[in-house]
């Protein structure tokens, strides 16, 4: 086990653990470097800013909620019901086992979009391959991450503001997912999803506990850290070509 990843497991589990008490707003950078037994600078050091680590928290727990989906429905055999499954179940997760709080910090505060930015845009090229549209790089980021990212903020902190009484929270996972892909394909073919993507979820449920098992935590830190060590060296080998083209 190496010292870096020790670090980056004990600075991961501290956040998650103060987020789901205290949501995020009402936790510090010092609060978590003393639950993890880490120097402050070393939270930075290691996720750059809290915000960058609020969405590491995002990832994992979503990569928990729904470890299990695949034994439901893959993504290869039913892209529509998938993705309408997996924002059901995460959905549900955040408001079920305390992190209802952190999860509006990260909508207020925007960090909610980088977790999103970081999954594949790979939802309207299946679409693609079923319905035969065409869609451009521009038409994919827009409605694979902006638009529903904003529906989903939107509806969300202003019901939290008492508008929007009439939309339930179990129809608000259908309106993200709608709004990613009712300009490509019918929305009854999303609807008929939703039924069962239901019926999914409730499944998933009930077999998650508050948090990620400690094997899941340590495979999330290791894939990170191969993820930021590469993107160093990457850089690296940037800016070395950098100054051989100025200093050749």
């Amino acid at each position: 086990m190496r010292k870096r990843e020790q670090a980056m497991y004990n600075i991961l589990t501290a956040a998650l653990e103060l987020f789901r008490q205290n949501g995020f707003q009402n936790t510090s950078v010092r609060q978590i470097a003393e639950r993890a037994g880490a120097a402050l600078g070393m939270v930075n050091h290691y996720f750059a800013s809290k915000e960058y680590l609020g969405a590491q928290v995002l990832s994992l727990l979503d990569t928990y909620a729904n470890s299990p989906l695949s034994k439901w429905v893959t993504f290869q055999e039913d892209p529509i019901l998938y993705d309408l499954a997996a924002v059901r179940v995460f959905f549900r997760f955040l408001q079920e086992h305390g992190y209802w709080e952190f999860y509006l910090d990260s909508l207020r505060k925007d960090f909610f979009f980088n977790h999103l930015f970081n999954r594949p845009m790979v939802l309207i090229s299946a679409l693609q391959e079923i319905y035969h549209f065409t869609a451009t790089e521009d038409d994919c980021l827009l409605y694979s991450k902006y638009l529903p990212y904003m529906m989903e903020k939107t509806v969300i902190l202003k019901k939290a503001d008492g508008l929007f009484p009439t939309i339930s929270y179990e129809e608000i996972p259908y309106l993200i997912c709608q709004t990613a892909m009712n300009h490509f394909i019918p929305e009854a073919d999303i609807r008929l999803r939703d039924d069962r993507s239901k019926g999914v979820a409730e499944e998933i449920c009930r077999t998650l506990q508050d948090c990620p098992p400690e094997e899941m935590i340590w495979a999330y830190v290791r894939r990170l850290d191969a993820s930021l060590q590469q993107a160093t060296a990457n850089s690296h080998s940037y800016w070395l070509r950098q100054i051989s083209a100025i200093n050749p």
